[in-house]
């Protein structure tokens, strides 16, 4: 009985020491996009709605068993000092953007009509609540180059048409 006790006290005593710990959880591994993006994306105003691209990535790993939230982030300077979510957050392995935001995001760029330039986009990945969170998870950066034609408007008879720029060889069109 003297030497269940000594265990019991023991064992009461180790367990008040566990009450310290304190677990952080770190990522264990970059993620990367999956999916493959086109050279070039041409923007046109009237398919605003329409989805441009859904960037597609891995799941980030913190090594614990919690859901990972992740956002879209754009930056105009291209360091993300300046990182802008682009959308809401999701638990999900896929962020769609329309061709709407992209034009939003080229026009903050300086990219204007019948122009061309290059959006940097990656994925941030967390625990919890973005505003809380302490470990963060990025993708690499990727370049996403747009061209914004030129709206031309021609008549047949009384009615009038707005068409985009000219299509080219490889180029997608939106």
């Amino acid at each position: 009985i003297l030497l269940l006790t000594v265990f019991a006290i023991i064992g009461f005593n180790s367990c008040q020491d566990d009450d310290d710990l304190v677990f952080t959880a770190a990522p264990e591994a970059e993620f990367t996009f999956v999916n493959t993006f086109l050279d070039d994306y041409v923007l046109n105003a009237n398919a605003a709605n329409n989805i441009a691209e859904r960037f597609v990535f891995n799941s980030a790993n913190f090594n614990t068993p919690s859901p990972v939230n992740y956002v879209l982030e754009n930056s105009i300077l291209g360091d993300f000092t300046d990182a802008m979510s682009v959308g809401g957050q999701t638990t999900t392995n896929e962020i769609s953007v329309t061709v709407g935001q992209l034009l939003e995001k080229a026009e903050m760029a300086g990219i204007g009509e019948d122009e061309s330039g290059a959006l940097s986009f990656r994925i941030k990945a967390f625990l919890g609540d973005e505003g809380t969170a302490t470990e963060f998870s990025y993708t690499p950066i990727q370049l996403i180059n747009v061209t914004i034609p030129s709206q031309v408007w021609r008549s047949v008879g009384q009615t009038f048409f707005r068409f985009a720029g000219q299509s080219g060889i490889g180029v997608h069109h939106l």
